[in-house]
């Protein structure tokens, strides 16, 4: 488990009743590669952003007979420039979208661009949303992580995963953004619900990285023990089905309650907690239907379904306790991560293996090449070939040097803090 470290924070905008006085928004330097925004999607955030509006009475949540009626709203926006098709209209289109059904708190994944960023928060503040945090850190990769509310928000922070940060094939693009959780206080009429927000490793066809998202799960489940006595909602995209190890893990070892348990990738959990009770009313997904957008296309917003939750929140003497762990779907972790870890050293010896034959083989063509009169077709054959061959022994001794390596001490690193909780596969 990596330890947690405060990064500074950088003010985005202000507004305030006495008029629209704005601070602008502090960015880095973008990468404007598009490989850096395909990826689809240590230490806390190195800058956030906070827009912050005076709302109107009577804005905010549905007031009830026990206490507040709290709708939250969580989704992937697939904001990846040069990559989503028309995202300019997708991202003007998406205030609109989601002020249309009615949520108190709003989770974004996938807002990779601070421009666009800035502009769903003051198109939302438009619509009652009065506060947004959106965590920007170009220098480690962004985050793509955006919060907005119609009640006030106070950042905590943002962490990184240990898990994931190395590219395995280079192609599938996670290592290129920063996967972690972004924490705030939702400061509600009720009293203080602890916020996350987050998003984890992406399956891809060669590889579903499925001991990196238990591993990522495992890793926000031990951040929250700092906060073990406070209410929580946790939204994202999990890029895993409800019956799923990741999201299963979450449930038994977090004691959160699945509001959507469904195949979907996306869902918001929650718990009581500090004099403040959560009960799940209702959850569904929204927003996949296609719009027009203003340029005349008709497109959905994103390649993902929203979730849509209502919260009842109120006030408790004697808060009802944590979901009860599931000692099964403990075992069931730690018995996924056992095995993911015990792989390291096949995968390596193979990774050696393969740079030895790679090397084999080029030293091999280089020698019999200078026995034989090549052709001009034939030296492109030759240049190319040795570049592959090149290529093929750099990634597999990396593989077997860095990658698995540390990917095995990372889990290890899960599975010794598992133990030390008393979390092991037997029974």
């Amino acid at each position: 488990m990596t330890k947690t470290r405060f990064g500074s924070l950088a003010l985005l905008g202000v507004w305030t009743r006495s008029g629209a006085r704005r601070v602008g928004w502090k960015r880095g330097a973008r990468v404007s590669r598009a490989l850096v925004w395909a990826a689809a999607s240590a230490g806390f955030l190195s800058s956030a952003g906070w827009v912050r509006a005076e709302p109107e009475r009577g804005s905010v949540g549905t007031e009830f007979e026990d206490g507040v009626k709290l709708r939250v709203l969580s989704f992937n926006v697939w904001g990846v420039p040069r990559i989503t098709p028309e995202l300019e209209g997708r991202m003007r289109a998406l205030p609109g979208a989601i002020a249309g059904e009615g949520a108190d708190l709003v989770l974004l994944q996938e807002l990779w661009e601070p421009a666009h960023a800035e502009a769903v928060a003051r198109a939302l503040r438009e619509k009652g949303y009065g506060y947004a945090l959106y965590w920007a850190q170009p220098a480690r990769g962004e985050t793509g992580l955006f919060a907005a509310a119609k009640w006030p928000l106070t950042p905590i922070g943002f962490q990184r995963y240990a898990a994931g940060r190395l590219p395995h094939s280079f192609w599938h693009l996670d290592w290129l953004v920063s996967k972690g959780v972004a924490s705030f206080w939702l400061e509600t009429p009720l009293g203080r619900v602890l916020v996350e927000n987050t998003h984890l490793q992406a399956q891809y066809r060669t590889d579903r990285y499925e001991g990196e998202r238990l591993s990522q799960a495992c890793e926000l489940v031990f951040a929250n023990r700092r906060y073990a006595d406070s209410a929580l909602i946790l939204g994202g995209d999990f890029n895993s089905g409800a019956a799923e190890s990741p999201r299963r893990t979450l449930a038994a070892l977090g004691g959160l309650v699945d509001a959507y348990p469904s195949a979907g990738d996306d869902t918001v959990y929650a718990r009581s907690g500090g004099g403040l009770a959560l009960r799940v009313l209702a959850g569904r997904a929204v927003l996949s239907e296609p719009l027009r957008l203003d340029n005349g296309a008709v497109l959905a917003l994103s390649d993902h379904r929203a979730v849509r939750v209502d919260f009842a929140l109120s006030r408790c003497s004697s808060c009802p306790r944590a979901a009860p762990r599931d000692s099964a779907a403990q075992r069931a972790a730690v018995s996924d991560l056992e095995r993911a870890a015990a792989t390291t050293h096949g995968r390596v010896a193979l990774s050696l293996l393969a740079a030895l034959a790679s090397a084999f083989v080029a030293v091999f063509w280089r020698r019999q090449r200078r026995r034989a009169r090549p052709t001009r077709i034939g030296r492109g054959v030759y240049r190319l070939g040795m570049a592959f061959l090149m290529l093929g022994f750099v990634w597999s001794f990396y593989l077997a040097s860095v990658y698995y390596p540390l990917r095995g001490h990372t889990l290890h690193g899960i599975l010794r803090a598992l133990e030390r909780e008393g979390v092991t596969n037997r029974g």
